[in-house]
């Protein structure tokens, strides 16, 4: 079997097998054929060259070679804005969907959706195209696009709404300046990021930092001594 017979090959990358005897690979070479993993080995190991239709090198990342985790919360791509999307509400909420409340059909759907959603970035090259995720999805675009009408959304929709989730999340989490933030968004200038982000919250992106940074030192500040004559006044009162 020549190396060419490899349809993709992952080479430089940190690998966290599922043998017990050997859990961590260091500098692996992960090779894909036929949709299955042929080779997961380290590069001194490796018995000849080895290549494929398609070589990524991807050093500092970390592979999980046959580690599927289907707990994907996918479901929750439907209720997207609801308390269970912003961290704090517990998955028995009243109200919030749970997996066995959908058809296995609309469950695919869903899982197709997020899928898309972490495809559309890459914060290095900035989102990805509409050809780009259709390439990653095995679907030609004129497909994609005619699923994404079924599911009542668009690539624009859902690059916009991605958009608007990720720039509230790091001017709230991080101390990103605004033109770090508008360059990762993948715009080029940022006024047309401040337009943005304007045209979906309301306000501009500096006044919604300033408004968590406030609201957020109101709630640390320390409650003010009761005074003596608010203790004599209770005690009057009761």
């Amino acid at each position: 079997m020549s190396g060419t017979d490899y349809d993709l090959v992952l080479r430089e990358v940190t690998a966290l097998t599922v043998d017990p005897a050997r859990p961590v690979i260091e500098d692996a070479v992960i090779a894909i054929r036929d949709h299955r993993l042929a080779l997961v080995t380290s590069a001194s190991e490796v018995p000849r060259k080895v290549t494929g239709a398609r070589t990524l090198t991807l050093p500092g990342r970390v592979v999980t070679p046959g580690f599927v985790n289907v707990h994907t919360h996918a479901i929750l791509t439907m209720c997207r804005g609801m308390a269970e999307d912003m961290g704090f509400a517990p998955a028995c909420t009243p109200g919030v969907p749970k997996g066995s409340d959908v058809r296995p059909d609309e469950a695919r759907a869903l899982a197709r959706l997020g899928a898309l959603e972490a495809l559309l970035f890459d914060l290095e090259h900035g989102p990805a195209s509409l050809g780009d995720i259709a390439n990653h999805l095995a679907l030609s675009e004129r497909t994609l696009r005619r699923r994404l009408r079924a599911l009542g959304t668009s690539y624009n929709k859902i690059l916009q709404d991605v958009r608007s989730s990720t720039a509230q999340e790091w001017l709230r989490d991080s101390n990103l300046t605004m033109e770090s933030i508008a360059w990762r968004l993948g715009y080029t200038e940022t006024a047309n990021f401040r337009h943005a982000f304007k045209r979906w919250t309301g306000q501009s992106p500096q006044a919604f930092r300033r408004q968590l940074h406030e609201a957020r030192a109101a709630m640390a500040a320390p409650c003010p001594p009761r005074s003596h004559f608010g203790d004599t006044f209770a005690v009057v009162a009761g």
